[in-house]
């Protein structure tokens, strides 16, 4: 039985012949850890920290949670494709601390859901022969109602992009 996830679906739309060679032929390919890409690992890692702590009805101060993205960053780091200067891992840094300062600020206290998963694998059955399979970042839940969370670490939120974050939301949404 095929299993399916967003990022598979995304692939196929984007090019049928890369979604063959990369999940139908399985030829080898390799992850590729960007300064992109381990931005994004390092500010999950910190916000999973951070809503962790708030299961347990404790909240991290700032501080905590920013030291917990620099200890993922370095933690990671060495696995970078390509080393970056001392300035851009700088910057990529100042970047992720202002993401989780803003983050921070608009959500404290933290009490307008209770966290329940954190990077839930999940999967809905589509058919007798299709599962659509995927990641949730967090799930919280208030009262009957279900809350999906998924960080994005993008500068810039690609307009073309939101209804691929919105068909992922949905993916998830039928799973949950």
């Amino acid at each position: 039985m095929p299993r399916l996830s967003h990022s598979q679906l995304q692939t196929y739309k984007q090019c049928q012949l890369k979604y063959r060679f990369q999940y139908i032929d399985k030829l080898e390919s390799t992850f590729d850890q960007t300064v992109y890409t381990l931005l994004g690992t390092a500010v999950h890692s910190a916000l999973e920290f951070l809503y962790k702590q708030v299961s347990n009805y404790q909240t991290p101060d700032i501080d905590s949670v920013i030291a917990k993205m620099k200890e993922s960053w370095n933690a990671e780091k060495d696995a970078l494709v390509e080393p970056v200067t001392t300035e851009v891992e700088e910057q990529f840094l100042h970047r992720g601390e202002s993401y989780i300062n803003r983050y921070y600020k608009t959500y404290t206290p933290f009490n307008q859901a209770r966290p329940r998963w954190f990077e839930q694998r999940i999967a809905y059955k589509l058919d007798e022969d299709t599962t659509i399979s995927g990641i949730i970042d967090r799930l919280d839940s208030q009262g009957d109602t279900l809350y999906i969370n998924d960080y994005k670490t993008n500068q810039k939120v690609n307009p073309d992009d939101h209804d691929a974050h919105e068909e992922q939301l949905t993916i998830y949404g039928l799973a949950a």
